[in-house]
């Protein structure tokens, strides 16, 4: 089984900030993350900032899995309509974010682009744009033949038109989980990586503490921001949640010149995306595909998924298990205070599909020449946390008192991560949300 070690897939510095996240437990906080994912430490962030005493535990290191492999975009263009406030909170934070605190997670209001193939697409996007509207985002605007060639470099291939949105951006995945971390330590959270936790200990109904393989932390209320691993994790304590986990490949490329006649705009082709990296390369993928690998429990959950993995636009496919990280992620009910499949498996690190990536570099040349002969530096996998509806639950446990979920967030998470954390420090201070937390509801998956 791979376990992805320590590797940074982004191609950034972020592993120099992981030798600041160790050390000893203490006997007793207010509240535990337990996911050292971008949710989890915007979450750390805002609870230590809101005076609370906050414990993040982190299994492998800081942002290692998909809060680091993904393709760093920050957008509100094309989210589902239950995310459209979350997302331009969202992005209000990452744009005030770095200037507050100095600090650089390499956010830059770049603007987002989806392109256009037929009359359809651009029927299809207009109606997003009205739903959009109806929540509050005036942002985005349709662009004819025309108008869609000012965002693309000269000699690319026609296109029926597109939506555009300025006020979108993109940050750098492997820098931005370690920086937040940092500034959730400074807030005056404490954070350990290499600290898996084995189980949440209840008593009546109530959160008394976490177990973690080096000891107990007494605690009142925890939040699993786990990603992937957080419905073993809910498992483990009589929870249900049907989430399922999908693969998905990128890649960068070396740095490039042809960056100066490609104009700074994410972009969205039918079956490509790229973005512009600050370090002269960029982030690319073939767009709309990813996969899954067969397991025990796609088997139990998958009935959940099959509506919108085969209506929907991206296309799933699917294969059996052979590297056994998915059945990793199913388990058995941990025992406290025995080693748990959370020692054993520290980072998932799935083999990226390196045919998927290539067809995905065919087309992205084929349709923006000025890519034709970039070279692919590095290829890599994340593993996804996905529901049956593609949106999270950011929301409380009624069945157990002082349980907190943020999860789910499929695919989005990197992007609306401020906010997410933001949501849930609310929900836990038990304040006033600043986004409605309703479509967020674990209820809707029949978790309590």
């Amino acid at each position: 089984m791979r376990t992805g070690g320590a590797q940074r897939m982004s191609g950034t510095d972020g592993a120099a900030y992981d030798a600041a996240f160790q050390g000893g437990l203490p006997e007793r906080v207010d509240c535990v993350v337990v996911g050292g994912g971008i949710v989890g430490v915007f979450a750390a962030l805002d609870l230590a900032r809101a005076g609370r005493s906050v414990l993040l535990c982190e299994k492998g290191g800081i942002g290692l899995e998909q809060s680091g492999r993904n393709w760093g975009w920050c957008r509100t263009m094309g989210r589902a309509a239950a995310e459209i406030p979350l997302s331009r909170e969202a992005l209000d934070r990452w744009r005030t974010l770095e200037p507050d605190a100095g600090v650089d997670v390499g956010f830059r209001q770049c603007g987002t682009l989806y392109l256009a193939k037929s009359a359809a697409d651009l029927r299809r996007y207009g109606r997003w744009i009205e739903t959009a509207a109806t929540r509050g985002h005036h942002d985005t605007t349709l662009l004819d033949a025309r108008e869609v060639e000012t965002f693309l470099p000269p000699g690319s291939a026609p296109w029926a038109g597109g939506m555009h949105t300025s006020s979108d951006g993109r940050a750098e995945p492997g820098r931005a989980a370690p920086v937040v971390a940092g500034l959730a330590v400074r807030a005056g959270a404490m954070i350990r990586t290499g600290c898996a936790v084995r189980g949440v200990e209840t008593h009546g109904g109530r959160v008394q503490a976490v177990v973690t393989e080096h000891g107990r932390v007494a605690c009142g209320q925890v939040l699993v921001a786990g990603g992937v691993w957080s419905r073993l994790l809910l498992q483990g304590i009589g929870l249900s949640l049907p989430q399922l986990g999908v693969i998905s490949t990128a890649a960068r490329t070396a740095p490039t010149a042809a960056g100066a006649d490609i104009p700074d705009c994410a972009v969205g082709g039918p079956d490509f995306a790229y973005r512009r990296r600050d370090d002269g390369g960029y982030t690319i993928a073939r767009r709309g595909v990813a996969r899954h690998d067969l397991s025990r429990g796609s088997l139990a959950l998958g009935p959940r998924f099959m509506k919108s993995w085969l209506g929907g636009s991206d296309k799933i496919r699917f294969r059996p298990d052979w590297s056994g990280q998915t059945s990793t992620l199913i388990g058995s009910k941990s025992v406290l205070g025995e080693r748990s499949v959370f020692e054993q498996c520290r980072t998932l690190d799935p083999a990226p599909e390196h045919d998927v990536m290539r067809q995905g570099l065919r087309r992205l040349v084929r349709n923006i020449s000025s890519f034709e002969g970039v070279r692919i530096a590095q290829t890599w996998a994340g593993m996804i946390d996905v529901l049956p509806d593609a949106v999270p639950v950011i929301d409380r446990s009624r069945m157990i008192e002082g349980l907190y979920i943020a999860t789910g967030f499929s695919g989005h998470g990197f992007g609306i991560a401020p906010a997410a954390g933001n949501l849930i420090c609310h929900i836990m201070c038990g304040q006033a949300p600043t986004v409605d937390p309703a479509p967020f509801a674990a209820a809707r998956h029949g978790t309590h």
